[in-house]
This record gives structure tokens, C-alpha cells and sequence, in this order.
């Protein structure tokens, strides 16, 4: 899913969303802090642990590959 793609649906369902990727070199997440990131091929959900990032689903390593990152969003209210 592109940032586009996810922009649009947000502004779909009438949320106003600010897309602030993080670059490695600059900053990385906190210990157990689970983040979108950005890889070659295309945005997932990982979580970042002991100085790595692990793809959330399957576990797999994949520092080589992640370039960017953000925080999730909070989720809705009740």
C-alpha cells in the first residue's frame, strides 16, 4: 500500500492524518515499539528489538531493507 493509497482512504473515512517518516540514520524507534516501516517492497508493520527490526507476522529480521518508519496511529475512540 502506498502513502498515497493510505492518505486517500483516511481522507475517505474523514481523518486527517499527517505522514511523518523517520529516516534510520536519523532515529530509531524505542525497544518493543512496533512501527510502519518503509522497505523496498512497500510499507509493513514491524517491531523494533534489540537494535533490529522484525517483520510483526513472521518474525524475520530485516535491517537491510528498512529505510524509513513512523509511529502506528492511536487507535479510534470509543
Amino acid at each position: 500500500m502506498t502513502r498515497e493509497t493510505i492518505k486517500e482512504q483516511a481522507e475517505l473515512l474523514g481523518i486527517n492524518v499527517v505522514m511523518q517518516w523517520v529516516a534510520c540514520d536519523k532515529r530509531l524507534p524505542e525497544h518493543e515499539e512496533i512501527v510502519l516501516v518503509y522497505t523496498y517492497t512497500g510499507i509493513d508493520i514491524y517491531q523494533f528489538l534489540d537494535n533490529q527490526f522484525y517483520h510483526y507476522e513472521n518474525g524475520y529480521v530485516q535491517n537491510n531493507v528498512v529505510t524509513h518508519w513512523m509511529p502506528l496511529p492511536k487507535p479510534p475512540c470509543a
